[in-house]
């Protein structure tokens, strides 16, 4: 069991519906300046990050923090619906109620949890540009089905889609419905669960700000983590430090073409880890100069790379040390895996090269995209999911996780520390 929060803090970078009314912090006094201690105030919306939409938000005679007790921001795990999809379309519906036809036990239930998994893009403009909003019919088959529902929270940023406020708002007004009020919990910070990582116990704790709409809070859950029994690795990045290496390979195999599109590759491939070199080729030309490629000119164009990275690669100082430590301190205890989108052959010599082929049952890697070698070796090695997880230091290393159903951990990249994330390896259990 460990303790985690499931809500964000806060922050000038905080996300907001619409982009506006950002949050302001500001020092009033400060001891750098010559004060005797510091003092900060802060001016922001209470719709903002992780918070609660009370009834009052929409009906003048609805209710406010103060109306509820103590009580009721408390749930066990008996009571913790938590619901993972993949939404359709930006107004969730269908899908939604498909899922909830099948649990059993309705009455139970006091809060329904539902990740739709936009709390991975939470620093991105469509986080809060093409949110989802769900369906008002959602409230009123709570109401039918599951008759002791008190919130509905979601990682979405809002209940309303910005891209259709309409439905939003009658979305709001049922919800909150004074005469049986759901109350709605926006912006959870879903990114640290999954379908293995129960909730066991779980405690909002709302600011208690009276006669307000809209109460900023935190979240703190009891999850249990599954045991871990298999471990699968990214390479570039967690075991072997090739970025820059490889971003320079890239700007001289395109060299020639504007700068302009250069740096935009530059940006793209940064935030691109974990994609196959063929893929980057084909968004280089598909969707930066806009020109079709043939599949047999992105192998030739893939060939090129190779050569003209090769020499730089095979330096024993671009290994992490820091995981590589843990590597040959643990391989005897899980079951450890590479799965990369380093091109196969040469990440195999790479491998050979470091002599770290012993630590691995198996070494694969790019073309085949790394959400189908996880499938694989689900597959192959009759692993379960819940006792396999993936180290990965990009959002694309999530992704293939999340659709495989194992568990994910960031490493070696602060815009993963959403997720659960590993600081080093010196101390790291599982």
């Amino acid at each position: 069991m460990r303790l985690e929060f499931l809500s964000y803090i806060l922050d000038k970078e905080t996300p907001t519906y619409g982009d506006r009314e950002r949050f302001n912090q500001f020092k009033k006094s400060s001891i750098s300046s010559g004060d005797i201690a510091n003092n900060t105030s802060i001016e922001t919306t209470t719709h903002i990050s992780t918070h609660i939409d009370m009834p009052y938000h929409f009906y003048e005679e609805g209710k406010s923090i103060e109306d509820y007790p103590a009580s009721f921001w408390h749930f066990s795990r008996r009571e913790i619906l938590y619901i993972e999809l993949k939404a359709k379309d930006l107004i969730v519906k269908d899908e939604l109620i498909s899922k909830l036809k099948e649990i059993k036990n309705r009455h139970r239930y006091k809060i329904l949890i539902v990740k739709t998994n936009i709390c991975a893009i939470r620093g991105e403009r469509k986080f809060w540009a093409k949110n989802y909003g769900f369906s008002p019919d959602i409230y009123d088959y709570l109401i039918k089905y599951f008759p002791n529902i008190k919130i509905f929270g979601f990682d979405s940023i809002s209940v309303s889609s910005f891209a259709n406020r309409a439905i939003g708002r009658e979305a709001h007004k049922r919800f909150l419905n004074p005469k049986r009020e759901i109350l709605l919990l926006e912006d959870m910070n879903l990114c640290r669960l999954d379908r293995n990582r129960k909730i066991k116990e779980l405690t909002i704790a709302p600011l208690r700000i009276k006669k307000s709409d809209g109460i900023p809070c935190s979240i703190i859950a009891k999850i249990k983590i599954p045991k871990v029994k298999n471990i699968l690795w990214d390479f570039d990045g967690v075991i072997f430090n090739s970025m820059k290496i490889k971003n320079d390979g890239f700007l001289e195999l395109f060299k020639g073409h504007k700068q302009e599109d250069l740096e935009k590759f530059r940006e793209y491939n940064y935030i691109s880890g974990g994609v196959p070199r063929f893929d980057k080729i084909r968004y280089f030309y598909n969707t930066i100069i806009k020109e079709d490629i043939s599949d047999d000119e992105v192998k030739r164009l893939a060939d090129k790379f190779s050569t003209i990275i090769q020499n730089r690669l095979f330096l024993r100082e671009n290994l992490i040390s820091d995981t590589i430590e843990f590597i040959k301190r643990e391989y005897k205890n899980y079951n450890f895996h590479i799965t990369s989108g380093a091109e196969h052959n040469e990440l195999n010599r790479l491998c050979r090269e470091f002599n770290l082929s012993k630590y691995f049952i198996s070494i694969e890697g790019s073309p085949t995209k790394k959400s189908i070698l996880i499938k694989n070796i689900l597959k192959n090695y009759e692993y379960r999911e819940k006792d396999t997880i993936l180290i990965g230091d990009a959002i694309t290393d999530y992704y293939s996780t999340y659709d495989n159903g194992i568990g994910f951990y960031g490493y070696n990249n602060p815009k993963l520390k959403n997720f659960l994330y590993i600081e080093s390896f010196k101390d790291f259990k599982i």
